[in-house]
């Protein structure tokens, strides 16, 4: 965690205090959260799982032919042992979702370099996860099990005790049965595991043996599951081949604006607008997209550090870091395009911490090079935030109940 300039925006403890009230902003209206198709699945799925008595052993089936972890599930199992009021439920949700990601990204500016903590605001900045915080979906619970996992890893890394490794390996295990989209950044974290740590592994077996018998007994009814009911996932191609592998490397999105009429129809950010507010509002969007630069220069920048290191720094965690970001990025734009994916946001949720180090540091270094970017990105933070605001007043008038990917919302609904 750095500070470049002195700036006000450079005191760790008022950026965890602003952190603290966006988060209230997740809490605010649970009724406008949106309630079709899966989110109701995976609310009844929970609710007949309590009358029966018992632990669902996986959740719903995906479009590709896959059912997912159950996770998700006895989660809501586990609140509507508290509560079946579904408003409480997205509070909670909200609530608990904040917190693990409030957890990753102060853990994670302590421990990466030229980190600046203003940064740590970005997520709770993000209309997307806004919405991902607040839904009672099951793939939107990546965004905080990846974030736990990653920063337990570098935490590891800092500080190579047993016990942190077991805790990276139980949000492992979790990210796992949840959805399959953390494949990349956890094959990019093994791979880095048993390459660059192969002396401290073979130091510890019986430990890493312990441990794999508690992951594998963890996953043993989801893998089960998984082998009874004969899954085979089925490739549905969604348009252009080389198009889904460029969407892979477009994961900066989810920490900007832009793309959010995926959720609220295409003139989101200025329907019902006076003129004069419109034009703010469509300005503020579009500028947040000034991350990507951030992103590109960050990624060349850890390239560029990665090609003239040596094996031996790839241990510690500035050494690692620049390889476990490019290298999930890597797995996940291989995944997508492999997998004929394109469009939806939330295939992003399980690797959204590489481009959020990316254009983190990217900001920071660009910063170094050229004062003027402190300017930029507290202009980006600016933007984030008109936009966070538009889409809670938009949402609050009504606008995306008419979208597929957004619908009624809970409170226009006859339900419990």
């Amino acid at each position: 965690m750095i500070a470049l300039r002195g700036g006000w925006l450079n005191s760790p403890k008022l950026c965890f205090l602003i952190c603290i009230i966006l988060i209230s902003l997740r809490l605010v209206w649970p009724g406008e959260t949106p309630f079709n198709g899966d989110e109701r699945d995976l609310v009844s799925r929970a609710l007949s799982a309590n009358q029966a008595g018992e632990w669902v052993t996986h959740g719903l089936r995906g479009t590709r032919g896959v059912d997912y972890g159950p996770v998700p599930i006895w989660f809501y199992q586990a609140v509507f042992l508290v509560t079946d009021n579904l408003l409480n439920v997205v509070r909670i949700k909200a609530f608990v979702v904040s917190l693990m990601t409030l957890a990753a990204v102060f853990r994670l500016a302590s421990l990466v370099s030229a980190f600046p903590v203003w940064a740590t605001c970005i997520p709770f900045l993000s209309p997307y996860f806004w919405m991902y915080s607040r839904d009672l979906w099951d793939n939107s619970w990546m965004v905080p099990v990846s974030a736990l996992f990653f920063a337990s890893y570098l935490q590891f890394l800092a500080n190579p005790r047993r016990q942190w490794l077991a805790i990276t390996a139980f949000w492992a295990v979790v990210a796992v049965q949840i959805h399959l989209f953390c494949l990349p950044l956890l094959t990019t974290v093994a791979f880095h595991f048993f390459v660059c740590l192969r002396r401290w592994w073979t130091r510890h077996l019986p430990f890493l043996f312990v441990v794999g018998l508690f992951a594998a007994a963890a996953l043993y009814p989801y893998v089960h599951h998984w082998v009874t009911a004969g899954l085979r996932p089925v490739a549905i191609p969604f348009g252009p081949g080389v198009l889904h592998f460029v969407f892979g490397l477009l994961g900066t999105r989810v920490l900007t604006a832009v793309g959010f009429e995926y959720f609220l129809g295409w003139d989101w950010y200025v329907k019902g607008l006076p003129l004069a507010i419109a034009g703010i509002s469509a300005f503020a969007v579009w500028f947040s997209a000034v991350a990507l630069v951030p992103t590109v220069y960050g990624a060349r920048n850890a390239w560029l550090r990665i090609s003239r290191g040596s094996k031996r720094c790839f241990a510690n965690v500035d050494g690692a870091v620049d390889t476990l970001v490019l290298g999930a990025v890597a797995m996940h734009v291989i995944m997508v395009g492999v997998g004929q994916l394109i469009n939806h946001p939330h295939y992003y949720g399980g690797v959204w911490m590489a481009f959020y180090v990316l254009v983190a540091r990217g900001y920071s270094e660009l910063t170094l090079r050229n004062p003027r970017w402190e300017a930029i990105s507290r202009a980006y933070l600016g933007a984030m935030f008109i936009s966070l605001c538009l889409v809670l007043y938009q949402v609050r008038q009504g606008v995306g109940q008419f979208q597929p990917h957004f619908g009624q919302p809970i409170q226009k609904q006859s339900v419990r």
